[in-house]
């Protein structure tokens, strides 16, 4: 029991969404890998001629086969997790580096180091049977969703289509005070949907008026900044509420680095005109025009 409970139980915080995605994999994943341990079992004993051998080495095949795509599928996201933590913007080059070289490592340790058996057919089975997985998966994860809408965009005359991940259910629990509930699902939102510019800035202005949590605020919204897609007019209202979380706080010349970067990015179009005035008037105000940051 303790084993199974070790097998079920993730080894990081993960939200509804992805858990959901975690298992879906695993579910079509394990048909495969079942086959091809048996496979691996029967193969492995057939030179003994024991029938009864046959059967246990084939079960007991598709048991470790099994149990190991398992074990994988739940070490494999942890990566995926831990190097976008680790590093927001290389995280999924860290990410694919770490899961090859897992990968190789267990190769190297069956084959080289436990010196077990290899078959062309296990390979066929575990690369094919690990590539329908894969597209299986896909099909019912957002790149599938967003391909199907694709296709259906495309036949309706709408071009290729993006799909938009659905925002109204947070926006009802915001009007409706729901406010954990909304903070959930705004947090689930941005990790699910980094590009998305809604989630960053409407979790960042839920945290400091709601919660109070103003340093939090600012750190959720210049990872937007960062990791979400913007025009300037967006990039705006991400940096005028840094500067009204600041300014609450009675340290407004802390959002000088955020102004900065916006009037560098804008040049000399509106937004970058108002970043530039908001600069000099935070300097202005200071008696230490060094001070603002």
């Amino acid at each position: 029991m303790g084993l199974l409970a070790t097998l079920r139980r993730p080894l990081w915080s993960e939200s509804a969404a992805a858990r959901r995605r975690r298992l879906l994999r695993q579910w079509i994943t394990l048909p495969p890998m079942l086959a091809a341990g048996a496979i691996w079992g029967v193969l492995s004993t057939m030179a003994t001629n024991d029938e009864r051998a046959v059967i246990v080495g084939g079960l007991a095949g598709a048991l470790a086969f099994g149990l190991g795509s398992r074990l994988y599928l739940q070490i494999q996201p942890f990566i995926s997790w831990w190097a976008s933590t680790r590093f927001p913007r290389w995280g999924g080059w860290v990410g694919t580096a770490l899961d090859s070289l897992l990968a190789g490592s267990a190769v190297w340790l069956l084959t080289d180091v436990l010196a077990l058996p290899t078959y062309s057919s296990v390979t066929a089975v575990v690369t094919l049977g690990g590539g329908y997985a894969a597209v299986v998966a896909a099909f019912f994860d957002e790149p599938g969703t967003r391909a199907l809408g694709g296709v259906l965009g495309t036949i309706r005359g709408g071009g290729l289509g993006i799909r938009i991940p659905p925002y109204s259910h947070i926006e009802a629990m915001r009007v409706q005070r729901r406010l954990d509930e909304a903070r959930a699902a705004l947090e689930e939102f941005v990790q699910e949907h980094p590009g998305d510019a809604r989630g960053w800035l409407d979790l960042g202005r839920l945290l400091a008026d709601e919660f109070g949590e103003r340093d939090e605020a600012v750190r959720v919204i210049r990872t937007g900044i960062d990791r979400a897609r913007m025009d300037l007019r967006v990039h705006h209202h991400y940096v005028q509420t840094l500067l009204r979380i600041r300014e609450s706080d009675g340290a407004p010349h802390l959002a000088g680095r955020d102004l900065a970067f916006l009037s560098d990015v804008a040049g000399a179009a509106p937004e970058g005109e108002w970043a530039r005035r908001m600069l000099a008037d935070l300097r202005a105000r200071d008696a230490d025009p060094d001070a603002v940051d």
